[in-house]
Protein backbone atom coordinates (compact mmCIF):
# COMPACT_ATOMS: atom_id res chain seq x y z
CA UNK A 1 0.00 0.00 0.00
CA UNK A 2 2.83 2.41 0.85
CA UNK A 3 4.45 1.79 -2.52
CA UNK A 4 1.17 2.56 -4.28
CA UNK A 5 0.81 5.86 -2.41
CA UNK A 6 4.39 6.89 -3.17
CA UNK A 7 3.99 5.94 -6.82
CA UNK A 8 0.74 7.90 -6.98
CA UNK A 9 2.45 10.99 -5.54
CA UNK A 10 5.25 10.74 -8.10
CA UNK A 11 2.80 10.26 -10.99
CA UNK A 12 0.71 13.21 -9.80
CA UNK A 13 3.78 15.44 -9.65
CA UNK A 14 4.94 14.36 -13.11
CA UNK A 15 1.44 14.90 -14.47
CA UNK A 16 1.40 18.49 -13.21
CA UNK A 17 4.78 19.40 -14.73
CA UNK A 18 3.74 20.53 -18.25
CA UNK A 19 1.39 23.22 -17.04
CA UNK A 20 3.66 24.29 -14.21
CA UNK A 21 6.60 24.73 -16.57
CA UNK A 22 4.48 26.95 -18.80
CA UNK A 23 3.48 29.14 -15.86
CA UNK A 24 7.08 29.49 -14.76
CA UNK A 25 8.14 30.45 -18.29
CA UNK A 26 5.48 33.18 -18.33
CA UNK A 27 6.84 34.63 -15.11
CA UNK A 28 10.35 34.73 -16.58
CA UNK A 29 9.18 37.08 -19.32
CA UNK A 30 8.32 34.63 -22.08
CA UNK A 31 4.80 35.03 -23.44
CA UNK A 32 3.24 31.63 -24.07
CA UNK A 33 0.14 31.66 -26.23
CA UNK A 34 -3.28 30.71 -24.97
CA UNK A 35 -3.24 27.70 -27.30
CA UNK A 36 0.03 26.50 -25.77
CA UNK A 37 -1.36 26.93 -22.27
CA UNK A 38 -4.53 25.03 -23.09
CA UNK A 39 -2.56 22.32 -24.86
CA UNK A 40 -0.24 21.86 -21.89
CA UNK A 41 -3.16 21.81 -19.46
CA UNK A 42 -4.94 19.22 -21.58
CA UNK A 43 -1.82 17.09 -21.92
CA UNK A 44 -1.29 17.29 -18.18
CA UNK A 45 -4.85 16.14 -17.50
CA UNK A 46 -4.60 13.35 -20.09
CA UNK A 47 -1.32 12.11 -18.61
CA UNK A 48 -2.84 11.82 -15.15
CA UNK A 49 -6.02 10.23 -16.52
CA UNK A 50 -3.97 7.67 -18.44
CA UNK A 51 -1.90 6.93 -15.34
CA UNK A 52 -5.07 6.40 -13.32
CA UNK A 53 -6.43 4.05 -15.99
CA UNK A 54 -3.24 2.01 -16.06
CA UNK A 55 -3.14 2.02 -12.27
CA UNK A 56 -6.70 0.75 -12.15
CA UNK A 57 -5.81 -2.15 -14.42
CA UNK A 58 -2.61 -3.19 -12.64
CA UNK A 59 -2.76 -2.01 -9.03
CA UNK A 60 -5.50 -4.18 -7.66
CA UNK A 61 -6.11 -3.50 -3.97
CA UNK A 62 -3.61 -0.63 -3.84
CA UNK A 63 -5.48 1.46 -6.40
CA UNK A 64 -7.36 3.53 -3.84
CA UNK A 65 -4.18 4.82 -2.21
CA UNK A 66 -2.53 5.30 -5.59
CA UNK A 67 -5.45 7.31 -6.98
CA UNK A 68 -5.85 9.44 -3.86
CA UNK A 69 -2.16 10.31 -3.74
CA UNK A 70 -2.02 10.96 -7.48
CA UNK A 71 -5.00 13.31 -7.54
CA UNK A 72 -4.04 15.07 -4.30
CA UNK A 73 -0.50 15.74 -5.52
CA UNK A 74 -1.71 16.83 -8.96
CA UNK A 75 -4.29 19.25 -7.59
CA UNK A 76 -1.97 20.41 -4.81
CA UNK A 77 0.68 21.38 -7.35
CA UNK A 78 -1.88 23.32 -9.36
CA UNK A 79 -3.22 25.10 -6.26
CA UNK A 80 0.30 26.08 -5.19
CA UNK A 81 1.13 27.38 -8.66
CA UNK A 82 -2.16 29.29 -8.86
CA UNK A 83 -1.43 31.04 -5.56
CA UNK A 84 2.06 31.97 -6.74
CA UNK A 85 0.70 33.26 -10.08
CA UNK A 86 -2.04 35.25 -8.34
CA UNK A 87 0.49 36.96 -6.08
CA UNK A 88 2.75 37.65 -9.05
CA UNK A 89 -0.09 39.27 -11.01
CA UNK A 90 -1.30 41.21 -7.92
CA UNK A 91 2.13 42.86 -7.72
CA UNK A 92 1.57 44.32 -11.18
CA UNK A 93 3.57 41.89 -13.32
CA UNK A 94 1.83 40.96 -16.54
Amino acid sequence: MTQAVLLGAVVGAVGALPGLLSARAARKGRRPTVALGLGLTLSSFCLVSLALGVGYLYMGSGFGGFAAACVATFLGAWVAETIVAWRWIARGHR
